[in-house]
């Protein structure tokens, strides 16, 4: 019986230590996918609540719950920190109306959706979803189901990636941003091209120009060659790294002479074969 409990410890572990929203925790642990943002730097779920939930869940019309970047476990999504201010809402966005929830989704979810500030998550928030709500709202009225909500945002052209028939009722819709974290409602198949995040790294910069008049100028770079046949096209040029062994070797012969015709002590030596090796470099680099 021991054996059999131990292979469980560490879920039981991270879900203790995991934060405090447990409901969350629970729907999505009941079968909410992980989510790949593909090149987007930025994805999540927008998360709607039906209204059919049970104590604050439960209420007469739908409403948002928030905008969550699916990061660590949950899904591929960059955490990027806000790029003005990390200050706490001070007064409730048009779709609220806890300034203290809002407080907690903030710090929670909005500090890692690389947005301004808290005004410019919210506002974000609660722009994505006024129209899917609407959607949601007659259905409402009639006394549809959880899952028949979920079919007629489907229905409405709206990417639904997980339906949580918890005691939350909750319906997400993905959502994804690139660096400039303007948030988008976007289908997961639809994430690299819709939020695509920085462009590729520009490509090296274009080598030397051929030397004018296709010949070569003494004492400057030819066109570039990798052998002498290369250079066929071009008057009087030469391989540049025969003509960099050559001069080097010539160097090198004359220093070797010049010091044997001298006594030297065992600096003086010293002295000159590091100045042969220097010599010889630049020789080659030249």
């Amino acid at each position: 019986m021991i054996l059999a409990i131990l292979p469980l410890l560490p879920l039981a572990i991270a879900l203790e230590a995991s934060p405090s929203n447990a409901s969350t925790s629970a729907a999505q642990l009941q079968g909410a996918a992980y989510m790949d943002c593909g090149t987007a730097p930025l994805c999540g779920v927008l998360v709607l609540e039906s209204g059919y939930g049970s104590g604050k869940y439960h209420h007469g019309e739908p409403c948002v719950h928030g905008l969550w970047p699916e990061t660590g476990s949950y899904g591929s999504s960059q955490c990027i920190s806000p790029s003005s201010s990390t200050a706490d809402p001070t007064s409730p966005a048009q779709c609220y109306d806890d300034i203290s929830f809002e407080v907690h989704e903030w710090e929670k979810h909005g500090q890692c959706a690389g947005v301004a500030d808290a005004n410019d998550f919210f506002s974000q928030v609660c722009s994505l979803s006024k129209a899917p709500l609407a959607v949601m709202q007659p259905l409402h009225d009639e006394g549809k189901t959880l899952q028949e909500m979920a079919d007629g945002l489907k229905s409405a052209g709206y990417p639904v990636f997980y339906v949580d028939t918890s005691a939350d009722s909750q319906i997400y819709l993905s959502v994804c941003a690139s660096n400039d974290g303007r948030w988008v409602i976007a289908a997961t198949s639809e994430f690299s091209a819709k939020c695509a995040g920085t462009g590729p790294a520009p490509g090296p910069s274009p080598g030397p120009s051929p030397s004018p008049g296709g010949q070569c100028v003494p004492d400057t770079h030819g066109p570039a060659c990798s052998q002498d046949s290369d250079c066929g096209d071009y008057d009087g040029c030469e391989d540049a790294q025969d003509q960099g062994i050559a001069r080097a070797l010539i160097f090198l012969r004359a220093v070797v002479l010049e010091a044997k015709s001298q006594p030297l002590t065992t600096t003086a030596r010293t002295r000159t074969s590091l100045f042969i090796i220097t010599c010889s470099l630049g020789s080659f680099l030249s």
